[in-house]
Formats: structure tokens, sequence, C-alpha cells
């Protein structure tokens, strides 16, 4: 690599699928005016016709060497290699994604509820620090007047709907935190004898 080259991630979307160009509107939509130290950035984004004259759309993100945290939990199931999380590790990367949860739901310029947080979009640098990323269900929480609304800007997942029609969609600020705690559970024979399934927030 030349000086002042840097690798990047190319997320390109299967247009074919279902939700795909509605996806990759809510993840343009979320990220462009938001930004935090554990979010994953988007240097670019690409919206054109390939050489078949077929639409393409296409994401140009920060790469994260160290792949996903769910590649790193259960690397029995993944063909890399990777090494075991220790405790410390476990701890400061719910840590990175609580922050960066706090700040989508507090902190900018508008609330912002990802509604698709897993071990899988949780991508780690070179640092081992945890990078939340895939906002393609993501919802924009809107004020009018006195009243909470939520704007879908990506595809509702089930459990959203659910929520949303018992009034319920701001739990989504409580259980995105709850849902990257509760993954970060450890099994690793590290922990002499002992595992810890659950840790959870009050």
């Amino acid at each position: 690599m030349q000086p002042g080259d840097c690798t990047v991630a190319i997320k390109v979307l299967n247009l074919a699928q279902r939700g795909a160009s509605k996806s990759f509107t809510a993840e343009c939509e979320a990220l462009r005016g938001i930004r935090h130290r554990n979010l994953v950035k988007i240097l670019t984004a690409c919206s054109s016709v390939d050489f078949k004259g077929n639409s393409f759309k296409a994401l140009v993100l920060q790469y994260m060497p160290n792949g996903s945290l769910d590649r790193c939990l259960h690397p029995e199931t993944s063909n890399y290699e990777s090494t075991p999380l220790n405790l410390m590790q476990r701890l400061k990367i719910a840590v990175d994604v609580a922050s960066a949860l706090d700040y989508l739901h507090n902190h900018g310029h508008v609330p912002v509820v990802h509604c698709d947080l897993k071990p899988s979009n949780v991508l780690l640098d070179e640092d081992m620090c945890g990078h939340l990323s895939d906002f393609g269900l993501a919802k924009i929480l809107l004020d009018n007047d006195e009243n909470k609304q939520t704007a879908s800007i990506g595809v509702k997942a089930p459990l959203a709907t659910f929520l949303q029609s018992m009034g319920l969609a701001a739990n989504h600020l409580l259980g995105e935190t709850c849902i990257v705690m509760e993954s970060c559970y450890w099994s690793s024979s590290q922990v002499k004898g002992q595992q810890m399934k659950h840790l959870r927030t009050a």
C-alpha cells in the first residue's frame, strides 16, 4: 500500500432480496448525521447501474480487521480462526456497544433505534474495540407535539411491529442495551469451571 492508502470494506446489496433497496436507504439515512467512535463509519455510498444495466447499490465502510463479535464468540461455527475473548475484552466490547447505543438513543440530532442488534452486527477493530454496524432496519424516533412517534426508515422486524402495535416501541431503547450484554456470555474454559451466561442491566 502507498502512503495515505487505506483498506476499506465494500458492502454490495443483493437487490433481488426483498427490502434491499429500502435497507440501503435506511442505512444511509441513519448514518448521514451521526458520528461516534463506536459506530462503523460509512465512507461513501454508490447507487448506479452495473455493466448489464441492472441497479447497483453499495456502501464503502471502515474496515474492521478482527471481524465480528459473533465470530469470536462462536469460532466453532466460523471458517475463520479467532482468538477466544477473555473476560476483560468481553466487558470492554459490551461497554463499547452500550456507548454507541447511548449516543444513538440520547445524543444524536434525532434519536435512532438500531432494531437489529446482534453479535454479527458488532465489528472489532485492530484493538478489539467494538463498533456497531448494519443499520438496514434502523428507525428514527420523531417528536410530534408531545407524542413520541416512530418513523420506520427500514424494513420492520416482526418483534418491532408487535411492540409498536402494543404501544411499546420505545422499549427498544432499553431492550437493545440488554441484548448486547446478554450476548457477551462466557463459555470459555479460561473461566475456571464457571459460566456467566447472562450479564443484565437492572
